[in-house]
């Protein structure tokens, strides 16, 4: 799901972190 790679509260803020590159 979310790995928190690029995103801490991913989902929230990016809900493709898991996915790759979504930090926008």
């Amino acid at each position: 799901m979310c790995a928190g790679n690029h995103c801490t509260v991913c989902a929230q803020v990016c809900p493709f972190d898991a996915i790759g590159p979504a930090e926008e």
